[in-house]
């Protein structure tokens, strides 16, 4: 399968690649050029642009809105994780230096 693919790449003329290109897009701009001439097709270009513009506000928004949520859940974790920590640390603490009394006492 590799070695087809190679094949095909060697046999492929990378200024006919170039040239399909540009063919193609100067045919999109034609086409593009003449559709927009039509004052009714440049508004319509313009209202679904409009429209676009306005979704993607919609989606950025609730995008930051998710990511200020997630944020705001990361930092309470990580206070309560911090807390625990604490807790157990001091527990720790206090166990070693019962014990150090006890063996204190005992010799």
């Amino acid at each position: 399968m590799k070695n087809d693919n190679q094949e095909k790449q060697r046999k492929t003329n990378p200024l006919a690649a170039v040239a399909t290109g540009v063919v193609i897009g100067a045919g999109v701009a034609a086409a593009g050029a003449a559709l927009l001439q039509d004052k009714k097709n440049r508004e319509k270009v313009k209202k679904v642009v409009k429209d676009v513009k306005k979704q993607v506000s919609v989606y950025m928004e609730d995008a930051q809105k998710k990511a200020n949520e997630k944020k705001e859940e990361g930092k309470e974790k990580v206070t309560v994780g911090k807390d625990v920590i604490k807790k157990k640390a001091e527990e720790s603490i206090d166990s070693a230096q019962d014990k150090l009394e006890e063996a204190k006492k005992n010799l």
